[in-house]
């Protein structure tokens, strides 16, 4: 089926670069790359050209691991990268050089972990995106929590200033922080190992089924876009797709929590990441129309709400119109009220099912 992909999203210094360090310690199965020219190398070292130099067999089978994906967005060969992504997420990929060499790859199964910060908004406006689900670690920087944990950093720092380190990695790390990544590293081997077992003892029942095709709906709605090559026609995504990636998602990460149900925690991992997938100015206009209720809001009081100009938001409120998630409509029939909008019946119903489900 569709693979995983995943952007972990986050300020600078918010814990990105421990989280990958740490999956990498899975040699066996995960690839960690902190930059890339592009998947594919004609690169020779033999006459024949028979050694394969490109990155796609290092990854075949594995979690590539990108820990500053904001650089991808400075680089030159960034469509270059970007349209090879895309023929690997199809689990092929095909490629003829000019000095003759050709190369085809099938069936390349991989997951791919991107770390950034929101500069990654800027990928969003194309349909590369949107192969991607969004896991956002941190929205906004709590004060209360930054209060919180301030302390803890400044005397582990204190309390290791005396250690020396020897030239071996574990001895330039904190004792505890080694310990969390060879836990985390033999973890994922265990899991990878012992796959087959443990995602054949989770059951799903219909309740949770019904509420994964909801939110690859909702999804797909929230996070269309208007075409900026086009204005002809107006479409979103077929849904089908996101709910088999939000289905396996929920039993795989159930497999991970150790249970053997798609439960209510399962759900509420699984809910945050598809409202942070789905995340936007549309998704902020929706939320607005759907606070609103049935009486809607007039386009001065939402511009208001956005922080937008009026025009930049009808335009956005036209295009959701054609997708048929908000409609216009006039309280009074006399023709004396303004014209308000609101969400279609049809998305409201959508909205609180998967906000409350």
């Amino acid at each position: 089926g569709s693979p995983l992909w995943f952007k972990v999203i986050g300020p600078a210094s918010c814990g990105k670069s421990p989280l990958c360090e740490a999956i990498s310690v899975a040699r066996k199965y995960v690839f960690a790359n902190s930059t890339m020219r592009g998947f594919h190398s004609g690169f020779k070292t033999d006459r024949a050209g028979k050694e394969d130099n490109s990155l796609i067999p290092k990854i075949k089978d594995k979690t590539l691991v990108t820990k500053d994906g904001d650089t991808l967005l400075s680089s030159p060969n960034l469509s270059q990268i970007l349209s090879e992504g895309r023929d690997l997420y199809d689990c092929t990929a095909r490629v003829h050089y000019r000095h003759g060499l050709s190369r085809q790859y099938d069936d390349v199964r991989m997951s791919w972990i991107l770390c950034g910060t929101e500069s990654f908004i800027k990928l969003d406006s194309i349909y590369f995106a949107q192969l991607f689900f969004n896991s956002v670690m941190m929205q906004v920087i709590d004060a209360a929590l930054e209060k919180e944990i301030n302390p803890t950093i400044i005397y582990r720092t204190i309390r290791n200033t005396a250690l020396q380190a020897d030239g071996t990695l574990e001895s330039r790390q904190e004792p505890a922080l080694q310990e969390a990544r060879q836990l985390t590293g033999g973890y994922i081997e265990y899991l990878r190992q012992n796959a087959g077992e443990l995602l054949a003892a989770v059951s799903m029942s219909d309740e949770r089924a019904e509420l994964c095709i909801k939110l690859g709906t909702f999804i797909a709605y929230m996070r269309a876009r208007p075409s900026k090559r086009q204005d002809e026609n107006v479409s979103r995504e077929f849904s089908g797709r996101l709910v088999e990636q939000i289905a396996k998602m929920s039993i795989h990460l159930a497999a991970v929590l150790g249970k053997v149900s798609v439960d209510e925690e399962v759900i509420r991992r699984v809910r945050k990441i598809a409202f942070a997938t789905a995340r936007g100015k549309t998704l902020e206009i929706a939320e607005h129309l759907y606070k609103a209720g049935d009486d809607g809001v007039s386009l001065s009081a939402l511009s208001i709400y956005t922080g937008e100009t009026e025009d930049r938001d009808r335009k956005l409120l036209q295009f959701l119109r054609k997708l048929g998630v908000v409609e216009l409509w006039q309280k009074s029939p006399t023709g004396f009220s303004r014209f308000r909008w609101r969400l279609a019946k049809r998305m409201r119903d959508l909205w609180k099912e998967v906000m409350h489900a």
